[in-house]
């Protein structure tokens, strides 16, 4: 293939009964390249994620090369071009010739790289804020993640010569500085008819799961209040019905406000109470991380 040397670019060809089929596989030729380049000139790094449950802390490894690798299926080849189409008239099987211009994949990918860098030093730039800092860092981390297959790519493509473009800070040294941060935020409780705490535990639960701490000295306080509604009996089911309004401030200044309500029905009023208080604390911490995801995004 003189016309596409291999210095310049990265050709995959595709044999199928279909063209579809033939540039289905000419991709998959382009992504067997990728694999075996990273696995030839990265070295295994293994990072340790540490997972709360029950108030245990667990430690496992995990190897960086599955999600490399996954960074590089056929969906996801970039810049990849059909350049000659041909058949076979003696089996009539189809063949195809792809290839990316290493070069302008290239600068493409340094410009995606240099983009990712530009936001992640304005996100990661301190602030006085805990909670802004935590935004910032929810931001960079999922800028870093995006900006991942860019330095395998380029990485992969680029001449030899030119050193391997290295993010300053990794993907997992961003999330351990989301963890620490929202650790030091501080989450107060106060609630009213819920005697016996299932609205609490559900939203505690929801906002460490967030990556928030609780105590006393809080800037950020949720106020939570549950009314019963009237009871229903239709036919043989008794339903009882809760509304909940939470109000979230932070400095004293309220983020947001928001409500629901639910209606439960069961054999007894005991098990449709049972049934509908559940189905608020569901409801009402879906609801309320979905909000509060939401301030932080456009902060």
């Amino acid at each position: 293939m003189l016309e596409y040397p291999a210095k310049n670019y990265l050709s995959g060809v595709g044999i199928g009964a279909t063209t579809a089929l033939a540039e289905k596989k000419a991709l998959a030729s382009l992504a067997q390249f990728f694999e075996t380049t990273v696995k030839a000139t990265t070295t295994t790094s293994e990072t340790e994620n540490s997972e709360t449950e029950n108030q245990i802390t667990q430690t496992k490894l995990q190897s960086s090369f599955a999600n490399q690798i996954e960074t590089f299926s056929t969906a996801k080849i970039q810049f990849a071009e059909v350049v000659k189409t041909w058949q076979n008239p003696e089996n009539n099987n189809f063949y195809v010739l792809m290839v990316i211009n290493k070069a302008k994949a290239c600068e493409i990918y340094a410009q995606q790289i240099a983009n990712s860098e530009h936001l992640l030093s304005i996100y990661l730039a301190p602030v006085e804020s805990p909670l802004l800092r935590f935004a910032n860092l929810r931001k960079a981390l999922s800028c870093s993640q995006e900006a991942e297959p860019s330095y395998y790519y380029y990485n992969a493509l680029a001449d030899p010569k030119f050193p391997m473009k290295m993010a300053d800070q990794s993907t997992g040294e961003i999330e351990a500085m989301k963890y620490s941060a929202g650790q030091a935020i501080c989450f107060q409780l106060s609630i009213q008819g819920d005697s016996l705490s299932i609205i609490r535990n559900s939203l505690e639960e929801t906002t460490r799961k967030m990556g928030f701490s609780y105590g006393s000295e809080s800037e950020l306080q949720m106020q939570i209040k549950i009314v019963p509604a009237m009871d229903k009996v239709m036919g043989k089911q008794i339903f009882a019905s809760y509304s909940a309004t939470i109000q979230l401030y932070y400095q004293d200044k309220q983020i947001f406000t928001l409500s629901d309500q639910v209606q439960q029905g069961d054999t007894t009023l005991l098990l449709a109470k049972s049934r509908a208080i559940k189905a608020l604390s569901t409801s009402i911490s879906q609801k309320f991380k979905k909000e509060f995801n939401k301030y932080l995004e456009q902060m």
